[in-house]
């Protein structure tokens, strides 16, 4: 497996007034690109659907496996009743 290269790198500071600050942080990564702020905006809006495509993802999985959980469950129960 290859090792993971920083792109870029940037920080994201909130402040008391509720405004918001970025700023570039990849000179602290050898190799690592200069981003400006208006990629780092994008790049938090994509990082953002790829958080609720994670969430979409583990809720349809907590559910398949619920699911398939209780099926067992309900299978086990019935044999069990059929057995006295």
């Amino acid at each position: 497996m290859e090792d993971k290269k920083v792109l870029f790198s940037y920080t994201v500071t909130r402040n008391s007034d509720g405004s918001v600050d970025v700023a570039d942080n990849s000179a602290a990564h050898v190799g690592a690109e200069a981003i400006t702020s208006d990629k780092i905006y994008e790049d938090i809006e994509a990082v953002a659907k790829l958080v609720d495509l994670k969430r979409t993802s583990d809720a349809a999985f907590a559910a398949a496996y619920n699911g398939v959980a209780k099926f067992y469950q309900d299978v086990a129960a019935q044999q069990a009743a059929n057995k006295q």
